[in-house]
């Protein structure tokens, strides 16, 4: 079941890059209406739970507001890691914008010795090396074809963007899951990142 969730997770991704091309929207456009859809089902839904069952009423009440307000935080960092990502699918080819943008475990690796310290393992090096290479070989092949009018590289620097952010969306939340449930979490961040990407857009 769980390589089953896995190989739905990795269609997903590999689908959102071509939905995006399709609805021909600027990037942090067709971010929003991603988010705001998803608010539109999960605030109506965390109320009504959020009254009507007791031991999510008590559980809700008992979360901190330092765990509401990494939950926004990562929500923004999200928004962003959207708007960007979205942008370089319409800016580059969707294969480079998809391999940059899911560049993330490099910075959460980074990040985590950074700021937690907490030293990767030498399998973080090896496979940091690895990335790293083809991502400069990608990016080397799109700067030698300046007239390729897919091969933006300020797509690819867009959707390396979008990686850190998605980094810095997991670094933020790694340790609130501890105090607030699935729904509370993912209906915080939502509305962070709909209020962001809302502000973009304007």
């Amino acid at each position: 079941l769980a390589y089953a969730a896995i190989i739905a997770a990795i269609s997903g991704i590999a689908w959102s890059a071509i939905f995006i091309r399709w609805s021909a929207l600027p990037g942090p456009s067709s971010a929003f209406y991603r988010v705001f859809i998803a608010a539109l089902v999960l605030v109506p839904w965390w109320l009504i739970t959020g009254l009507t069952i007791p031991k999510r009423r008590a559980r809700i009440a008992g979360t901190t507001s330092r765990a509401y307000l990494l939950a926004l935080c990562g929500g923004v960092f999200f928004g962003l890691d959207l708007a960007l990502y979205n942008t370089a699918v319409m800016r580059t080819t969707a294969t480079t914008a998809t391999l940059f943008g899911n560049n993330s475990p490099i910075f959460v690796g980074i990040g985590t010795w950074i700021f937690f310290r907490r030293r990767p393992q030498p399998r973080f090096w090896i496979g940091l090396a690895l990335a790293t290479g083809g991502a400069a070989i990608l990016m080397i092949a799109n700067a030698s074809r300046p007239a390729e009018p897919t091969g933006d590289l300020t797509g690819a620097l867009m959707a390396i963007g979008a990686a850190a952010f998605f980094a810095a969306y997991l670094l933020a939340t790694e340790h609130v899951r501890e105090e607030m449930d699935t729904l509370t979490f993912s209906t915080v961040a939502v509305v962070g990142s709909v209020l962001t990407l809302l502000v973009v857009c304007l």
